[in-house]
């Protein structure tokens, strides 16, 4: 790998777009606060970073990576617990947004960083979780873009924006994001007519791989297509009353601190079982087929396998998923939202302003690093 001489580098996990986002959110912090950037990343998670600007290049998720050879001030991972690296004299954050779930639905953390950050969510992380990373462990409010952080309260628009994730997974196929992808595209379209919504009022953001689709084509003949990219979510919400979203771990999070309550379409991958789990304690949104969440509720056990998990749930999917009754139930429902003017939710319980925290933390890891490497020359120039 070339040398990359930026002050931060931030590696960013091949799982979705959730590590994603919260990668560009944290990258966003630090540059205006003076920092030059570069988010490592791979191929398809390049695209939606070159369309920011930011600098972007790959790297081998779980081969070894020697932090040193980047020749940066201090390494920021995304949601990558799962790569070996050798730390060297280079300040090592991890930053993990689903430490909740690890001890009941994911193995256990390990991690030797300097520090690992953990953002709030709405259930308490295990107390095995916490004694496994001990006092290195500090808690963030929600990671979020700046357009999140700096939301005030608003009228509803009248956008409907669809946005069924990122769809991505090193165990899924592509023909499984597809298939998963027509399911969402005849719900939506079905729902779109009935409710005699325009086409200038719909927009759907889809994740670069799947552009092309035939389910994309199909969306584009009801509405407008986006390719998902930074900052595109935000635009968006800005100006809609109803957003139909996986239930993943970021966009609802960015939706619900803007006031909107999200509906969400049914689990894609395994780690969406204990989400909308925590979503449905919690109170926050609602899910458009309900009786497909009771069918997949053998689903719910914890396990700490969660890309079996996903594979399985894959399989559950295809066979099960586009029944006519889930499909009508489906869309039904989701009419009946599209037909009312949602009110907004008047406040959001996590904080805001993870990303800025995180960008204290690695300040202070910098300085203390560089006071180290100060203390040693002089000890060595003693010696002399």
């Amino acid at each position: 790998m070339e040398a990359h001489n930026a002050d931060i580098t931030i590696l960013v996990a091949p799982f979705g777009f959730g590590s994603l986002g919260k990668g560009l959110a944290i990258a966003e912090e630090f540059m205006s606060c003076g920092y030059s950037v570069k988010v490592l990343c791979d191929p398809v998670a390049q695209k939606v970073v070159e369309a920011s600007g930011i600098p972007t290049d790959s790297y081998e998720y779980r081969e070894t990576l020697d932090l040193d050879d980047l020749h940066t001030g201090a390494v920021v991972s995304s949601g990558d617990i799962g790569t070996p690296v050798v730390r060297g004299r280079t300040p090592f954050v991890v930053v993990d947004s689903l430490f909740w779930l690890r001890g009941k639905w994911e193995r256990l953390p390990s991690s030797d960083a300097d520090a690992y950050i953990a953002q709030r969510f709405f259930i308490e992380p295990t107390k095995e979780a916490r004694m496994a990373i001990g006092d290195r462990l500090i808690f963030v409010d929600a990671i979020l873009p700046y357009w999140a952080q700096n939301s005030t309260a608003r009228e509803p628009g009248e956008l409907v924006v669809v946005y069924p994730g990122g769809m991505r997974s090193p165990v899924l196929t592509q023909e499984y994001q597809e298939a998963y992808l027509s399911w969402v595209t005849d719900t939506v379209t079905e729902a779109i007519r009935r409710a005699d919504i325009d086409k200038d009022k719909l927009v759907a953001v889809i994740p670069p791989q799947l552009l092309s689709s035939a389910p994309t084509h199909k969306l584009a003949l009801y509405g407008k297509i986006v390719p998902a990219g930074v900052n595109v979510i935000g635009g968006l919400l800005e100006k809609a009353r109803c957003l139909v979203v996986a239930p993943g771990i970021e966009t609802m999070l960015e939706a619900c601190a803007m006031g909107l309550a999200p509906h969400y379409l049914p689990a894609y991958n395994g780690s969406h079982i204990p989400q909308l789990i925590a979503y449905r304690k919690a109170g926050v949104g609602d899910e458009i087929c309900p009786s497909y969440a009771k069918e997949i509720q053998d689903f719910e056990a914890e396990t700490d396998w969660l890309n079996k998990l996903t594979v399985d749930l894959s399989k559950k999917n295809l066979q099960s998923l586009s029944q006519p009754r889930f499909k009508e139930e489906a869309i039904s429902n989701l009419t009946n939202i599209l037909r009312d003017k949602e009110k907004l939710i008047p406040k959001y319980p996590l904080g805001k302003f993870g990303a800025r925290q995180i960008v204290d933390i690695v300040e202070s890891l910098i300085r203390t690093s560089k006071t180290s490497r100060e203390a040693e020359l002089l000890s060595a120039k003693s010696r002399i």
